[in-house]
């Protein structure tokens, strides 16, 4: 993670916060915001990501970070099982879904990756 100084700097990071952010943009859409308590699932558990990576981050040990990306991971894959239920439920559409759905796969992917690394490293400062 060299040249990595901020956590804005995570590929990780930046993805999670833009699928929070596609999560709010459809979560703006009357047919998705008149169903109250699935908007508030959904917008806690894509929240839930990029702040974890960030405070992980900021514990500047690689096995505690690991734990928070952990946490992240779990957060992602929650926020997927809500756009799952909203497709099933036809709350959105196939492709609203498909916008969003990539990019928590990448999320997912980069965060896997980030998490695996931090279990190898050293726990140094």
């Amino acid at each position: 993670m060299a040249g990595v100084k901020h956590h804005e700097d995570l590929v990780a990071w930046q993805l999670s916060e833009s699928l929070r952010q596609a999560v709010v943009a459809l979560l703006a859409k009357p047919a998705v915001a008149r169903h109250l308590e699935f908007c508030d699932q959904i917008r806690r558990s894509s929240r839930s990501a990029p702040s974890n990576i960030a405070e992980g981050f900021s514990r500047y040990k690689p096995r505690d970070f690991a734990r928070y990306m952990r946490i992240a991971l779990g957060s992602l894959g929650e926020t997927q099982n809500h756009l799952r239920a909203a497709l099933n439920d036809k709350m959105i559409s196939e492709q609203d879904f498909d916008t969003v759905w990539w990019l928590s796969v990448r999320a997912i992917k980069t965060s896997k990756k980030l998490h695996s690394y931090l279990r190898r490293c050293d726990n140094r400062d």
